[in-house]
């Protein structure tokens, strides 16, 4: 029986090598996942670590005439800053680790490069989802920071 040998022409080969790029990063999804689950986390215990410190602030807040909503707005406002900031230093480095692996470590390793070019409309969709996903972890920690009691947060001062 003889061997059978296929011909492709330059755009099937190319079509391959990317489908094939494509499963190889599949693995990148699951772990792009893990970091958002493991960085909502982080903001939940960090923000609740702050509402522990700062607890007779938010006291003298509340004996202030601060109502409970203010509070929940200035945690979630917290958070919504952490998730901003947190979106602009990601796509930053999102976009440097990209130019390098593309014309750095594609050309030394494989000796060619492929197209590089921005996504903002990419970016500007992961930018929301972490700002609300930030957003919805500042909620726990809201909610601690709106049961402080005015007044024991005083009388320990």
């Amino acid at each position: 029986a003889g061997a059978r040998v296929g011909v492709e022409s330059s755009a099937e080969l190319r079509a391959g090598a990317l489908a094939q790029f494509d499963r190889t990063f599949a693995v990148t999804y699951a772990l792009d996942a893990i970091v958002l689950i493991v960085a909502l986390l982080g903001i939940v215990a960090t923000l609740s670590a702050q509402v522990l410190e700062r607890r007779q602030e938010i006291g003298v807040l509340r004996c202030i005439g601060t109502l409970r909503r203010d509070v929940v707005a200035m945690i979630v406002g917290e958070a919504a800053w952490l998730g901003v900031l947190g979106s602009i230093l990601g796509v930053a480095a999102g976009y440097i680790v990209a130019w390098i692996l593309v014309f750095v470590v594609n050309k030394q390793a494989f000796g060619w490069t492929i197209d590089f070019g921005l996504a903002p409309y990419s970016d500007l969709r992961l930018a929301l989802l972490v700002i609300t996903a930030s957003v919805v972890a500042g909620l726990l920690p809201a909610a601690q920071a709106a049961r402080v009691p005015a007044g024991e947060a005083v009388r320990a001062e």
